[in-house]
């Protein structure tokens, strides 16, 4: 199954099987045919395989469903280890606002201004000693607080901000910092550390 995707074993086996888009449609059961083939060309331009898409397919295609999961996993498996590798690539550390509202009230303006968050930090940063980077930080949310008059629209308004020095760094190894600067214990309550994402994503 080498370089093997879901979408090349549906076009062989349709091709083995001579079989048109609308024939598979109506073998995987839809009841409105352009529905299931709409259905069908998602499938093959990438989206991902429901349980009972990949019964469908696997009835009317002839293909064993456990085939068309092991290819789905292998495919989701590598698309994490490019996008891990991509995110690796364009890290850059940073400190950034974290907001009342995680998902920003209007996903268009999120997208715009989800940049206006984010401060990010030169290389000579990371040398620094810890009371340096906590010293240097607090000039900068300052500065960032006051240019944003505290607030990021659609985000809302900022509550704090998160340290992130490195890529691999999880919830306990960020600094958590007050909007005037001042270091906040991980202990103060169940505090928010990871950047909502316009999309509704969150960094994990």
């Amino acid at each position: 199954m080498e370089n093997q995707t879901v979408a090349k074993l549906i076009l062989k086996r349709i091709e083995e099987l001579k079989l048109t888009r609308r024939e598979v449609a109506e073998r995987m059961g839809y009841r409105r045919i352009d529905h299931g083939m709409n259905k069908l060309n998602n499938i093959l331009n990438g989206s991902i395989l429901t349980g009972d898409q990949s019964k469908r397919l696997s009835f009317s295609l002839g293909v064993d469903v456990n085939v068309l999961l092991q290819i789905m996993n292998d495919e989701k498996k590598q698309q994490e280890l490019k996008n891990d590798k991509i995110g690796r690539n364009n890290f850059i550390p940073c400190l950034y606002a974290i907001c009342e509202n995680r998902r920003p009230s209007s996903i268009v303006i999120g997208n715009i201004v989800d940049y206006k968050r984010y401060i990010y930090l030169e290389k000579a940063f990371l040398q620094s000693s810890l009371k340096g980077q906590i010293i240097r930080s607090k000039r900068k949310i300052i500065k960032h607080f006051k240019k944003n008059n505290g607030i990021i629209p659609t985000f809302g308004n900022i509550m704090h901000y998160v340290l992130h020095l490195y890529y691999d760094d999880n919830k306990e190894d960020v600094l958590i910092l007050d909007t005037s600067g001042n270091r906040i214990s991980k202990e103060f309550g169940d505090i928010e550390v990871f950047q909502g994402k316009p999309n509704g994503l969150y960094l994990g």
